[in-house]
């Protein structure tokens, strides 16, 4: 399961998503700090099948978590290459279009 919040700005509609344990965390390593924000992510608790119904309609995803993460990126070599660990949690940010 995972946490989904869509934000809408102008014509950009970002989706939001964290491995459902990660909400509320702050994850750090280094000079990096990621805080899991409730109110960024928190929005419904979503399975894998409701959850990609929802990326349909993204323009931005943002990532974290280790399931979700490879859940997005499957196969693919370039986004493997766009992911950034803190703490050993995976992060993705993806624009498209």
């Amino acid at each position: 399961m995972y946490y989904v919040k869509v934000h809408r700005r102008n014509r950009d509609v970002i989706v939001a998503v964290c491995d459902s344990e990660l909400l509320g965390m702050t994850l750090k390593e280094g000079d990096l700090r990621l805080y899991v924000n409730p109110d960024f992510y928190g929005g419904e608790k979503v399975s894998s099948e409701e959850l990609f119904n929802i990326l349909r309609e993204a323009t931005i995803v943002n990532a974290v978590g280790e399931r979700i993460v490879k859940e997005l990126i499957g196969d693919n070599d370039l986004l493997r290459k766009a992911i950034i660990s803190v703490e050993g949690v995976p992060h993705i940010q993806l624009i498209l279009t």
